[in-house]
């Protein structure tokens, strides 16, 4: 019986152990917030990350052929604040040019990718830094079914040591 429990528990561990991996490497490709033409006919897109994009650290990924070998300029302007990157050459994926920008304000943003090869343009909401309990909410809840197995597991095995009456 005790064996039936070992494999429930060591699932639900790797389950969590994954779904903070996945958090820390940010690996979640971004949003697409703009795509289109360039000058020369060749398909554009802008992808922003993390989603929803927030107060902080913000990654803009711009991919087409020609942003790979001429980097693109991106800028975030808001209310007279400008921020400015000229972007660097993914080294994940070889098509696109990847800047970060540090957004100090929430609001609604205007998203600037050009270059001589062109320009995509979009409005991007950017959202405030949540309150710290809900970064914590996930951990917090993780322990709940944690809990359970354990418990669970403790009756079980109880209930097998009691000796059976006659």
């Amino acid at each position: 019986m005790t064996r039936l429990l070992r494999r429930p528990a060591a699932i639900a561990i790797l389950a969590l152990l994954l779904a903070r991996l996945d958090h820390a490497a940010l690996a979640d490709g971004g949003a697409l917030v703009a795509r289109g033409r360039l000058l020369d006919g060749s398909p554009a897109a802008v992808f922003i990350a993390p989603v929803p994009p927030r107060v902080g650290l913000v990654q803009v990924e711009a991919v087409a052929e020609v942003w790979r070998r001429v980097p693109p300029t991106i800028r975030l302007e808001r209310a007279g604040v400008v921020l400015e990157a000229t972007a660097s050459p993914s080294e994940i994926d070889p098509l696109a040019a990847v800047a970060d920008l540090e957004v100090p304000e929430p609001g609604e943003w205007h998203l600037v990718v050009e270059s001589a090869a062109g320009r995509l343009e979009a409005t991007v909401p950017i959202a405030g830094v949540p309150p710290a309990w809900q970064a914590r909410l996930p951990w917090m809840l993780a322990w709940v079914p944690v809990a359970a197995i354990l418990l669970l597991r403790g009756r079980l095995v109880a209930a097998r040591s009691t000796p059976e009456s006659a």
